[in-house]
């Protein structure tokens, strides 16, 4: 700024040199003249200064929005990693549809579900499509590797405890029908929120419990 005011005093000087006379007179309105020249030099800085401040806080204010953003996103995914961590240890397995022996003109359609976390998971039920469970067994597996079916449970189960599973079976006289149907299973973890799980693992959070068909 001090060479600034230098220049414009420098600037009138030479004027009053070219005019070859000086009116002393008229000083006092040259010595306006320069301090208004003074007073424009010093808010023009002022303005300039003032204006990289504000740049520089915006840009200050920039970065910290991205930061704040950045740790808000991995503060979400580890909070949905914990909510989910039960239910991505349940497992749907499907069975393929085949004709019932123990029922003449029908099929079968059928799936597994097993709670593999270490607590009970509740009111289970599954779905093939839009056609309900109508049956739900306890199974356990034989030591030749096949399923031991034991008692007979209500749908939705009301507990699934942790390592059990659950045979979920419906019967019709159309193959196409339950050959096109795809099973998901929907249930409640320990901590109350409800879930729905297809035969590809895909598992997604539901706000409200769906209603029974």
């Amino acid at each position: 700024m001090a060479i600034s005011v230098v220049i414009a005093i420098g600037g009138l000087l030479v004027a009053i040199h070219l005019r070859h006379e000086i009116h002393w007179g008229d000083a006092p309105t040259w010595t306006a003249a320069v301090a208004a020249v003074v007073a424009g030099i010093y808010a023009v800085k002022t303005f300039t200064s003032q204006n990289e401040q504000l740049k520089e806080q915006q840009d200050y204010i920039s970065k910290q929005s991205e930061l704040i953003e950045q740790q808000m996103e991995v503060i979400t995914l580890e909070r949905d990693e914990r909510r989910s961590a039960q239910a991505r240890q349940v497992i749907l397995a499907p069975r393929p549809v085949a004709l019932d022996p123990e029922k003449p003109g029908y099929f079968r359609a059928a799936a597994v579900v097993e709670n593999g976390s270490d607590s009970p998971i509740k009111a289970a039920s599954l779905n093939f499509g839009s056609i309900p469970a109508s049956s739900a067994r306890l199974t356990r597996i034989s030591q030749s590797g096949t399923d031991t079916r034991e008692t007979v449970a209500s749908i939705p189960v009301p507990v699934v405890g942790p390592g059990v599973r659950f045979l979920f079976e419906v019967w019709h006289t159309s193959v196409d029908l339950l050959r096109g149907e795809a099973p998901s299973v929907t249930f409640e973890d320990a901590a109350g929120r409800h879930w729905t799980l297809d035969e590809h693992q895909d598992l997604k959070l539901v706000l409200s419990r769906p209603t029974a068909s």
